[in-house]
């Protein structure tokens, strides 16, 4: 989980402050008074629920739905999805969208070969950024299928690579 330390003030009682960063406690007073308050400055990071695509390996053309979700955190939260660190807006076959405030959702209608790898949910709020990596395995990304000669001498051996399985 990483964190962005960031400057919080606030003034609501008159001529007070409260400042602190991220949740540590500061006191603020009032002008012109002898009066002294304490305020509690909490600004709680996400905490991603873990998740992952299966305990089986998917397989070429089947479909994947996975839900990123957030347990705690303030909000509003900004989700992003990654695969190998490249956002999957980029990435054909690949959608995402918001699932009510804390919640995610990425969706591939059909697996390929490049759709294996690892996602990354990043959750961004105003305490800062979390994110959760789940591996998806895609079955058949590297099959080979070995031809041979059974008629004629032997050739050099050229495999062929295809993303079947046999």
């Amino acid at each position: 989980m990483r964190s962005r330390k960031r400057r919080r003030t606030l003034k609501s009682l008159g001529q007070s402050n409260c400042e602190g960063y991220l949740d540590f406690l500061f006191c603020f007073s009032l002008l012109y008074s002898p009066i002294s308050y304490s305020c509690l400055l909490l600004l709680v990071l996400p905490k991603i629920l873990p998740f992952t695509f299966g305990d089986e390996p998917s397989h070429l053309g089947e479909s994947t739905t996975v839900q990123c979700s957030v347990s705690v955190g303030d909000l509003p939260m900004k989700f992003a999805w990654k695969l190998n660190g490249k956002p999957v807006s980029e990435i054909a076959g690949i959608h995402s969208g918001a699932f009510g405030k804390k919640a995610s959702v990425l969706s591939i209608e059909l697996l390929v070969e490049y759709h294996a790898g690892n996602y990354t949910c990043v959750v961004e709020n105003s305490a800062g950024t979390s994110s959760y990596l789940s591996e998806l395995i895609v079955n058949g990304t590297k099959s080979v299928l070995i031809c041979f000669d059974l008629f004629f001498s032997p050739s050099p051996f050229n495999p062929i690579y295809s993303s079947r399985n046999f």
